[in-house]
């Protein structure tokens, strides 16, 4: 199966082009299942695939596809064939009309009238599938509609609309601070009654179970937790490092992030800092976006954005020259770059929100409050560079996960969980 950012070939069957789903934007996939049961399809909705829903669509899609679990994996906004037109006019026409009333025209996306386009247009090549959504609406035209082509509605999400909200408005997120507060109630509600007609709901993390049975009322049995995986495809994933001790002379840190502010960044970098102040040996190494003040400080090196469609194999070295893999979070669900660490062995340190604490739970790696000072963050990164046997421990236990942090895990208890549907 070829990495991320290699074409897919959508089937080696000569009958693919005859296939219903063979229509839809951006399809790969085999699409024909075992004879014991239905086609499964994965979609983000939102496009195009290869970057939907951070790349995580495309890397389950590959592990699902290499173990038999999923047929096809599509986006329906967008793709190879373009940009889905009639959307993005009605787009463009319902915040016109936001803006003429004088209200937050962000948020379409969080709309019903989004969801309903779409599933006019495609509903009908989903007939007898179980249909595993990406994203934490359908929208009340599919919900109309979905018996009389015999799909299954399933959710795979990182968190629920309620816990997006809440966690990236209180951090201040521009994409959530732009929506006006009548479209965001309106699409808890429809979320809501999304849930309602899934079968099943796979969840990323054990917060949005309990969010999912508490707010919602989704009974537990209707709910599976399957934690994520690393995107980084199999075939590039060298054996983890057997050395012992840090990598280099000095107790390398690593962040991995666009939004550096969210992420803690700059927090990161205080404490930094105040351990090189004390002639304590630490560096901080830097991909994505970084304030041009934390670039320019002494420790820190910064390897400004990489596209890992292009630039894999130079993510992947980055990424295993580090000590320990940091992410500061004051609002996030699922912190993917976590994963990543822990697929090459290298242990991590997240703040204790979203899904973060049940990845920490199996080993290889820390937490701390959201709300951490760069002071406490500088001792408890003391501790770790002065007690070597402390880390050692730390090392090997992620390194004891390198298989698990693998989407190719998470395809088989997703398949656990889809398989009493039938």
């Amino acid at each position: 199966m070829s990495g991320f950012g290699v074409d897919l070939p959508p089937s080696t069957r000569p009958d693919f082009c005859l296939h219903p789903l063979s229509r839809l934007p951006d399809i790969i996939g085999p699409l024909y299942p075992p004879a014991h049961r239905r086609a499964r399809i994965v979609t983000p909705v939102l496009g195009p695939l290869r970057y939907s829903f951070s790349g995580i669509s495309w890397h389950f899609a590959e592990a699902t596809f290499a173990e038999g679990v999923l047929e096809g994996a599509c986006a329906l906004s967008e793709g190879a064939r373009g940009r889905n037109k009639r959307l993005y006019a009605a787009g463009a026409l319902w915040k016109a009309q936001r803006l003429l009333r004088r209200r937050k025209w962000g948020g379409y996306k969080f709309h019903p009238q989004y969801h309903d386009l779409l599933w006019s247009q495609y509903i009908s090549a989903f007939a007898d599938t179980v249909l595993l959504n990406h994203c934490q609406l359908l929208g009340p035209y599919f919900r109309r509609q979905y018996e009389k082509y015999q799909i299954t509605p399933c959710f795979h999400i990182d968190g629920t609309l309620s816990e997006y909200f809440e966690t990236y408005g209180a951090a201040g997120d521009s994409v959530i601070t732009g929506v006006g507060e009548d479209v965001l109630k309106r699409a808890i509600a429809v979320e809501r009654e999304d849930y309602a007609c899934a079968a099943r709901i796979i969840a990323m993390s054990r917060a949005t179970k309990r969010i999912l049975q508490a707010v919602y009322g989704v009974p537990s049995e209707r709910i599976a937790l399957v934690m994520p995986g690393a995107n980084l495809p199999d075939a590039m994933v060298p054996p983890p490092s057997s050395h012992t001790g840090w990598v280099g002379e000095e107790f390398t840190l690593g962040f991995v992030g666009f939004y550096p502010l969210r992420k803690g960044l700059p927090t990161l970098a205080r404490a930094v800092r105040i351990l090189r102040e004390r002639k304590l040996p630490i560096r901080l190494r830097a991909i994505g976006r970084c304030p041009p003040e934390i670039a320019a400080m002494d420790g820190v090196d910064y390897l400004g954005e990489m596209d890992k469609a292009k630039d894999m194999e130079r993510f992947i070295a980055v990424l295993r020259s580090v000590d320990l893999g940091c992410q500061l979070s004051r609002a996030d669900l699922t912190g993917i770059a976590m994963f990543e660490f822990l697929r090459l062995g290298v242990p991590f340190l997240a703040t204790d929100i979203g899904g973060m604490p049940d990845v920490a739970a199996g080993g290889g790696g820390l937490t701390v409050s959201a709300t951490v000072k760069a002071e406490e963050l500088a001792e408890t990164l003391s501790d770790l560079i002065t007690d070597r046997e402390r880390y050692q421990r730390l090392r090997q236990a992620a390194v004891g996960r390198v298989e698990w942090a693998s989407w190719r895990r998470v395809a088989q208890e997703c398949d656990a969980a889809l398989a009493p549907l039938g």
